[in-house]
């Protein structure tokens, strides 16, 4: 029966082609604008969320109190202590690790030099992110100050396909590195990315105010990672009063924050959480239900409008025994085929629009079409379309009566049916 019905729809579409092609070709736009949105959506929604471990980890953060105890600011570098009182006075810290902000520096090697974004970190580090280790051992990468860490676009570029563990590289035009190293690049969205990852020790070696061990300057993140059965409310409780305790002059408070919700909710007032980026994620959805909304309202608008020239084909089914079920079950049967064609299209012109997005955007979005979410993204968005663009359609063309069908006597310019039409073109608007 299936099949039987499959291949009626098919003739039906081949024989209004261009109301056929014309369905397609707006459907797809509509849907790969709505694919767009959602992926970078996703995109945004997924920062360092690709780290195993990633709900176990936090940044340390703190809120800077005015004369009057309220929260004037709060900001997310730390003290170069921090990391280490952390690890020694609170049993719930696993693991903590400093880490400096990024900045372009000069590597070397042979006649190959290159600009990097890079950063220097506590060996820890690699104990708070699972970094992909192509070469080399992520228990002791960082042990030595002279080691370098390099992501595996960095290597190739340096040394081509050749072997680039234990090679040396000259760093700054002022010391020479080993690479300790190699790891697979990281998503770019990854809050702190990196192309070259150097020792802390190394940062104290070539400058002087790392060594300081002050509680007074704000200059370098701190990560943390929780134990599984830690409660970071309790834990944030305990941490009020620690700068205090080792500065008297002291007014703000540590606390803790999941490093994967920080770049979406971001923004703090008065020390708590306010929204951020996320503001921009529901508007982006809020766009994405729309046009695709706007999509299946104009795929209405041209299937009813075609109502009149197929109205002798429903009078003679429902003549020879064909049931309002049956015909509801063909036309929609029809609108999910346009709906499948229309998401080829719109892959197709996704993939040709991504280098321009990305470009725009400043992002590296790829459709990973070996992943489950992308396949239940196109599912859910042909089950959503073929139903909302179909349903109406397919109800309001077997509900035409026969007499009047064969007769081909309809007043196509009274009744609901035109008012709902009428309804969606403003809508449309």
């Amino acid at each position: 029966m299936f099949k039987l019905n499959f291949k009626i729809a098919l003739r039906s579409l081949m024989r209004y082609k261009s109301v056929s092609l014309i369905n397609v070709a707006g459907l797809g736009i509509g849907i790969s604008s709505c694919l767009l949105l959602l992926l970078y959506v996703s995109y945004e929604s997924s920062y360092d969320k690709h780290f195993k471990e990633s709900g176990t980890l936090y940044q340390a953060m703190i809120n800077l109190y005015d004369v009057d105890g309220g929260v004037l600011r709060t900001i997310d570098q730390t003290q170069n202590v921090l990391a280490a009182s952390l690890k020694s006075e609170f049993p719930d810290v696993e693991e903590s690790a400093r880490l400096t902000d990024s900045y372009p520096r000069l590597l070397q090697s042979g006649e190959n030099s290159v600009k990097l974004s890079s950063r220097y970190a506590d060996p820890s580090i690699l104990k708070l992110f699972d970094f992909t280790f192509l070469s080399g051992s992520p228990h002791k990468a960082l042990d030595d100050p002279g080691s370098v860490v390099l992501t595996e676009s960095v290597a190739i570029q340096l040394f081509g396909r050749a072997q680039a563990l234990n090679k040396t590289v000259r760093f700054e035009n002022q010391v020479d590195l080993k690479v300790s190293g190699v790891i697979k690049d990281l998503p770019a969205n990854t809050t702190y990315n990196f192309q070259m990852l150097t020792p802390w020790k190394l940062f104290e070696n070539l400058n002087e105010w790392p060594k300081a061990a002050a509680w007074g300057n704000h200059n370098y993140y701190t990560l943390v990672k929780l134990k599984g059965s830690s409660d970071v409310l309790a834990m944030n409780e305990k941490l009020k009063g620690l700068v205090q305790r080792n500065l008297k002059s002291a007014k703000e408070d540590v606390f803790l924050y999941p490093l994967k919700d920080l770049h979406l909710h971001g923004s703090f007032v008065n020390g708590q959480p306010s929204g951020g980026r996320i503001q921009q994620i529901h508007l982006f959805i809020g766009l994405s239900i729309g046009i695709l909304l706007i999509a299946c309202i104009n795929f209405i608008n041209l299937s009813t409008a075609n109502a009149q020239r197929r109205a002798k084909e429903i009078g003679v089914k429902k003549t020879i025994g064909a049931t309002r079920f049956s015909l509801v079950l063909q036309f929609g049967l029809e609108s999910f085929i346009l709906t499948f064609f229309s998401i080829l299209v719109s892959v197709v012109v996704v993939e040709f629009s991504l280098p321009w997005f990305n470009s725009v955007l400043g992002i590296q979005i790829v459709i990973d079409y070996y992943s489950p979410f992308t396949w239940l993204l196109l599912l859910g968005v042909l089950v959503f379309t073929g139903l909302i663009a179909g349903s109406y359609p397919a109800i309001y063309l077997s509900g035409l009566s026969t007499i009047k069908s064969l007769k081909n006597t309809f007043n196509f310019k009274k009744g609901f049916s035109l008012s709902f039409r009428q309804l969606l073109v403003v809508g449309q608007f």
